[in-house]
């Protein structure tokens, strides 16, 4: 049974073409068959997508974890420094 879809409408925030793990959508269900839309791929709990795993879909936002450090995110927000995380520049985990 779907429960929510939720979508940011246009033009509410603007990134840069290469910002990458923006949550552009959610479609939100109570079977764990929900799914995220994050940049242009479609998503589900436990994949991996740049490097980073979907731990839980939510109604209004996803957690996610890199190396060990989660964070949740809403549709269209900013996202958390660790989806630009590159192994050897900063450590062995992206910082909070």
């Amino acid at each position: 049974m779907l429960l929510g879809l939720a979508f940011a409408g246009a033009g509410k925030y603007v990134f840069s073409a290469d910002r990458r793990g923006v949550v552009k959508g959610i479609l939100y269900t109570m079977d764990n068959s929900s799914t995220v839309q994050i940049d242009d791929q479609l998503v589900h709990i436990g994949e991996v997508i740049y490097g980073v795993e979907v731990v839980k879909i939510n109604q209004f936002d996803v957690e996610f974890r890199r190396k060990g450090y989660t964070w949740k995110q809403k549709v269209r927000q900013k996202p958390d420094p660790a989806w630009s995380y590159k192994p050897g520049t900063s450590g062995d985990a992206p910082s909070p």
